[in-house]
């Protein structure tokens, strides 16, 4: 565990949180910058997810084991993360569909991810914040979804032996296409 200077919360040294954060280390005023850095983010920590991403609560601890994720009866908001006892916790809500839980474990990650700079003066307000979070769970599950159309796909094609292009079928020789020289 490390501690930096401006928090008291130790900070987890698993690479994967720390490479996630790596992405956003300066605190920025512009809007635009904290959702391109969330696009980063998802870009980064997508292809280690699991498929379907209704698996990754479980799967979470795993990739990051300073996180534990916890299903709680009777929790009166869909989730919520804390430090404690050397780990983030993040509470789900064990009624919630898979689904839902998912996109809350997604959405209390990007607040991990996003704690050091909390703490930063002049940062957007707590609403910016959930929104920048709904964002990021959001921009998985639609890697997801788009992973799983561009597999299905692919796998339709191979099956039904449809090339990838339909313009340059095996059985045909493609055109050369250039100017005169």
């Amino acid at each position: 565990m490390t501690t930096t200077p401006d928090d008291a919360i130790p900070t987890p040294s698993g690479r994967i949180l720390a490479d996630l954060r790596a992405v956003a280390v300066e605190p920025s005023l512009s809007t635009t910058s904290w959702f391109y850095a969330a696009d980063r983010q998802v870009a980064l920590l997508q292809p280690m997810l699991p498929i379907p991403a209704t698996r990754l609560p479980a799967h979470l601890a795993d990739l990051i084991p300073s996180i534990l994720v916890e299903y709680i009866d009777n929790l009166p908001v869909p989730g919520t993360v804390f430090w404690g006892n050397d780990h983030w916790h993040i509470h789900v809500r064990a009624a919630d569909p898979a689904e839902a839980q998912a996109f809350t474990v997604l959405h209390e990650l990007k607040h991990i991810i996003d704690h050091p700079l909390r703490r930063q003066p002049n940062l957007p307000d707590n609403t910016d914040w959930e929104a920048l979070a709904d964002y990021f769970a959001t921009q998985v599950l639609a890697q997801e979804t788009r992973s799983d159309h561009d597999s299905a796909t692919k796998n339709k094609r191979a099956n039904e032996n449809i090339p990838a292009d339909p313009r340059h079928s095996p059985s045909q020789p493609t055109a050369k296409t250039g100017g005169a020289r």
